[in-house]
């Protein structure tokens, strides 16, 4: 009884997962925000953080560094997600709503900030 549960409730959130990605049809109306100085200046302040991350982010040398399998695995499922933001980013029913912006790129701030500190965790470099 509880197997037969659980997998409902897995193929149930599996559906509303799926859903909540796909792009939205044409007959799904795409609400814009209205543009607001507040919002843009959100918004730029944001891209300018990411940005900044991207840049420390290229300072911290990738290669010759052991690292642990964990924090590898890790690393790679953070540079996944942040790859899924940007794609998202560049969707034009996204790029219509600010406020939905603003919510990825915060998460993309919290994610590229999570490599930066994993990234300069201290691993032991690689002595040739």
């Amino acid at each position: 009884m509880a197997l037969a549960a659980s997998v409902g409730l897995a193929t149930v959130l599996g559906v509303v997962l799926a859903t909540r990605m796909d792009p939205p049809t044409s007959a799904e109306p795409v609400l814009a925000a209205v543009s607001s100085p507040d919002v843009d200046g959100e918004l730029a302040a944001l891209r300018a953080q990411s940005a900044y991350l991207e840049s420390v982010l290229s300072t911290i040398p990738v290669q010759g560094r052991v690292q642990r399998v964990s924090t590898a695995s890790t690393i790679t499922a953070l540079e996944d997600r942040v790859a899924l933001i940007d794609a998202h980013l560049n969707r034009p029913e996204v790029q219509a709503d600010q406020s939905g912006q603003a919510v990825l790129w915060r998460e993309r701030i919290g994610l590229m900030s999570t490599l930066v500190t994993l990234r300069d965790s201290g691993d032991a470099p690689i002595w040739l």
